[in-house]
């Protein structure tokens, strides 16, 4: 087939074979390919080419998502999946795992940290999270166990930060645990946290 070529607005080129057109791409690809406007090129090649600038574009917009955060394979092929077919995802994600920047065991492990510092969830509630994710129940479990965890803390920490003052009252009380299980506490160790923390012992004006 002919090839012809078109330079666009913002400098991508639109491929033409026989004044069909075939796919855009851009111009740094494209020249690197030294096919000029005349040439007649098999369309097996062109094909080929299509293939590549296609993968080509999917791993250059996996690279954009995993530079504004981390992902889990899970989201990051949801996501290319929205704008590109299924061969050039998965050659994408093969792609950025390779070059480490596709890890569920570490994204599993950072994300878990954070959502204990940050917010102070329960182990329940980052595994509901993490796997919400796309983490696998093993990850999840793995990240989990390297938490330096401790329901009596952390439950202090949510109870001087935010809901201390909804002790004072039994409407209030019923609240602030309802609030505290959707952060994956149990009933048990609420309860004995409010128990001390309304104690004469605990309960101070510091």
């Amino acid at each position: 087939m002919i090839i012809t070529t078109e330079q666009t607005k913002n400098g991508r080129i639109r491929v033409f074979g026989d004044a069909d057109y075939l796919f855009t791409v851009t111009g740094e690809f494209w020249y690197a390919q030294n096919i000029y406007d005349g040439d007649d090129v098999p369309a097996a090649q062109m094909e080929e080419l299509a293939r590549t600038a296609e993968e080509n574009r999917c791993l250059n917009a996996a690279y954009t998502y995993l530079a504004r955060r981390p992902h889990t394979v899970w989201e990051l092929r949801g996501k290319l999946r929205q704008k590109f077919d299924e061969a050039a995802v998965s050659a994408a994600i093969a792609q950025a795992a390779e070059m480490g920047l596709l890890d569920d065991l570490a994204f599993a492990a950072e994300y878990a940290e954070e959502l204990l510092r940050l917010k102070h969830y329960a182990p329940t509630r980052i595994r509901a999270e993490l796997m919400k994710r796309g983490v696998g129940r093993a990850e999840a479990q793995q990240a989990l166990d390297t938490l330096d965890f401790s329901a009596e803390e952390e439950l202090r920490l949510l109870l001087a930060k935010k809901y201390h003052n909804d002790l004072s009252d039994e409407k209030g009380k019923r609240r602030a645990i309802s609030a505290l299980m959707r952060y994956g506490y149990s009933p048990g160790d609420i309860q004995k946290a409010i128990d001390e923390w309304t104690s004469d012992e605990v309960f101070t004006d510091e």
